[in-house]
């Protein structure tokens, strides 16, 4: 069981590391590209134009930045976990695409990491990267649970045989001294 546990938890986190890549650790990663088409559309369209505001309103959203008002009456504001989630991201980033793409003319970057086929192909990889990482886990996650169970079984024998030996030699026996302090 723990060779198996172990084994599915590298599967997991190796897919885990592996997503990252499309989203924040490569140099053409969804969060390295975002600050070069934000450029690309100010300098074709202007800062104060409705294009550029559409944009960095996405940006922010991939970024995770939006701030939101945690409930009507309260001043602290923050973003919630399910905005910045991968899932969140790549549906922004596809919205991102979907609203450049409807730019049509206005949007036709020399650079190829930000050409429209480009971005699509690293979502279709960021997609696939996060369907894999919820595979792995969907695999790993009852192994926890078994291996939880595992350890509360073990923790309820260690204490059954500290209560046997308590009753067998005694409180103030050296055999009871060398297992009460044992914590599973």
């Amino acid at each position: 069981m723990q060779d198996e546990h172990t084994t599915k938890h590298y599967d997991y986190s190796k897919a885990a590391f592996d997503r990252r890549k499309f989203f924040d650790k490569e140099t053409n990663s969804i969060s390295k590209i975002l600050t070069q088409i934000g450029a690309n559309i100010r300098g074709r369209l202007g800062k104060d134009s409705q294009q550029h505001h559409d944009v960095h309103a996405l940006v922010l959203k991939i970024r995770g930045q939006r701030r939101i008002t945690v409930t009507e009456n309260s001043t602290e504001n923050t973003i919630s976990r399910c905005e910045n989630s991968f899932g969140s991201r790549i549906i922004y980033f596809s919205d991102m695409i979907t609203l450049l793409t409807g730019f049509g003319t206005d949007y036709a970057p020399i650079n190829e990491k930000i050409k429209l086929r480009t971005m699509r192909d690293l979502l279709t990889q960021a997609t696939t990267a996060t369907a894999t990482v919820s595979q792995k886990l969907a695999v790993y996650k009852p192994l926890i649970a078994a291996r939880k169970d595992g350890f509360k079984q073990l923790s309820a024998t260690a204490k059954r045989i500290k209560d046997m030996v308590l009753s067998q030699y005694g409180q103030d026996s050296t055999e009871y001294n060398l297992v009460k302090g044992l914590v599973i």
